[in-house]
């Protein structure tokens, strides 16, 4: 999944996250990209949703979490390097 914060919490402000999950499938953690909103459009976000994903998966893989988990089927094109 992703969150992401369109200026909601303060104007002028884009946001993007991913959890991180553990080897029980819980999450334990997120990592997460703010940008000023005009630096951060939807281009740049588009560019940097894999590069999350992949850096989220990764760290995930090194607590245990499975493939399966990491990465639903629309994404698993990234796989975390090992």
């Amino acid at each position: 999944g992703w969150a992401t914060d369109e200026e909601e919490v303060l104007p002028g402000l884009r946001c993007l996250a991913r959890p991180v999950f553990d080897a029980s499938g819980t999450v334990v953690a997120a990592l997460s990209v703010s940008m000023r909103g005009r630096q951060f459009d939807d281009a740049l976000l588009a560019k940097l949703m894999p590069r999350l994903a992949n850096a989220s998966a990764q760290i995930g893989h090194k607590l245990g979490c499975g493939k399966d988990l990491i990465f639903p089927r629309s994404e698993r094109r990234h796989p975390p390097e090992e």
